[in-house]
């Protein structure tokens, strides 16, 4: 099958002014108010000084900015003509992942060890194929899940062509999948877009009767993959024993998360001024410490 690590993104030049110039194209939904994220039963509050786009709407800017790999279902940004970042969401119907499972696997995997094997095995392709290495540094917030309200959390520090990244990732658990939300931001701002997209990151729930304790065995599904294998991108090694297969589904997933950090971080390095330099799609990741309880 494609190997998800070989999507290469390419970004055109432009600038925090000109993204947000592009939004005038688009039917933005300005803070405060609260709205459903599409296909996903799920909804988030808008702050103040905040704007949503739809999935349609969220994928067209996408594909504006270089990237017409990924799938989001929305997205959330600043609504002054200074904005250089936002939070991506993306649902995805893998089925119910019970809470014992995953504690389970991230005690008994090494999550980062496993993201840096993966990562340096495909260095190799991207360096024969002309694009530069990825090196994953390490946590900046270790995995964190919160069984109470079913969230994990975590962020890792990448650098790529000099330029140190971070990347805050969380995943909601639900009753028929994930849902995917994070952003990604150079080293020395990430304190700062944590803090101010939390009002964000805080209010997302999902709908009645698809949340996580709406779970009926008799009707629903079952993850078919392990939450290593989400977070990894491949199969990974469990006390002697490996985790499922990655169905074709799980592939789609990481293939997403490498795109969508892939893009904002090709954005990012055109805002600090990397000119003419390919870029290629960096790692994943998450985030979340245990007083930030945000999905």
């Amino acid at each position: 099958m494609k190997n998800c690590f070989l999507l290469f993104i390419a970004l055109y030049l432009m600038t925090s002014h000109q993204f947000f110039s592009q939004i005038s194209d688009y039917s933005p939904t300005y803070g405060p108010t609260k709205v459903s994220i599409p296909n996903s039963n799920s909804s988030v509050i808008i702050p103040d000084s905040f704007l949503f786009l739809e999935s349609y709407d969220a994928n067209q800017l996408m594909r504006e900015i270089g990237n017409s790999g990924m799938d989001i279902s929305g997205l959330v940004m600043p609504s002054s003509e200074d904005a250089d970042w936002f939070v991506y969401f993306k649902f995805n119907d893998l089925g119910y992942f019970k809470m014992g499972d995953v504690q389970e696997e991230l005690e008994d995997i090494d999550i980062l060890e496993e993201i840096k094997k993966n990562t340096e095995e495909q260095n190799k392709k991207r360096i024969s194929s002309g694009f530069s290495s990825i090196d994953v540094i390490g946590y900046v917030e270790k995995l964190y899940l919160n069984k109470s309200n079913q969230t994990l959390n975590f962020s890792i520090e990448s650098i790529q062509e000099g330029l140190s990244m971070v990347e805050h990732r969380s995943l909601y658990f639900g009753r028929k999948g994930l849902l995917l939300s994070g952003f990604v931001c150079s080293k020395e701002k990430y304190e700062n877009i944590k803090n101010a997209s939390y009002p964000i990151r805080s209010t997302v729930n999902f709908d009645n009767n698809y949340r996580y304790a709406d779970f009926n065995p008799d009707i629903d599904k079952y993850a078919a993959v392990g939450i290593g294998t989400v977070l990894v991108g491949r199969q990974v090694a469990k006390s002697g024993w490996f985790t499922k297969l990655v169905k074709s589904l799980g592939k789609a997933i990481w293939a997403f998360i490498v795109g969508i950090f892939a893009a904002i971080w090709g954005f990012i390095k055109k805002i600090f001024g990397k000119k003419n330099s390919k870029i290629d799609e960096p790692l994943i990741t998450t985030t979340q410490n245990k007083n930030d309880t945000s999905i």
